[in-house]
């Protein structure tokens, strides 16, 4: 067991009664990190395809597991350790900014050592359409593990 307390920022803790409820699966918590590894790899690997139809999918099955009450720590989604998963190989849905002149700005942006411009913006536009196909859902039975501003507020930050 682990303490989950240190692996959310977006949502503010609940009191908690005891030390014990801030406890979360060692494996749990290493599985989910694989499988966010494996989501931002496969929408990687959908940009060599033209035509992106199962980037929605692959999004849909992330938020809801995201979104399932099961797999939270404490009704908190651990949505927190996926946003940070996306953030290196795709800063600027996250408002980072620089040039592609220089190396350090090409690294800050997630470029890649054998990218071109075009391999550079298919990347991002699917890693971006598959960040917009986790947030843009909404469940019936509960509230979106991302909301769906977290995906505006990214839109509007380019």
């Amino acid at each position: 067991m682990v303490d989950i307390r240190k692996n959310i920022v977006s949502h503010q803790i609940p009191q908690l009664a005891n030390e014990n409820e801030a406890e979360y699966p060692a494996f749990l918590l290493y599985v989910r990190v694989c499988f966010e590894k494996f989501i931002v790899n496969q929408f990687e690997k959908e940009a060599a395809n033209s035509d992106g139809r199962i980037i929605p999918e692959i999004g849909l099955i992330a938020a809801s597991l995201f979104g399932d009450q099961k797999y939270m720590g404490n009704g908190l989604p651990l949505i927190d350790i996926a946003l940070a998963t996306l953030h290196k190989p795709c800063p600027p849905l996250f408002g980072i900014r620089n040039t592609i002149d220089t190396k350090e700005g090409r690294s800050r942006l997630g470029w890649q050592e054998d990218s071109t411009p075009e391999t550079y913006s298919q990347r991002m536009r699917d890693i971006g359409a598959g960040y917009a196909s986790m947030t843009l859902r909404s469940f019936a039975a509960e509230a979106p593990a991302i909301a769906m501003a977290a995906y505006w507020r990214a839109i509007s930050s380019k």
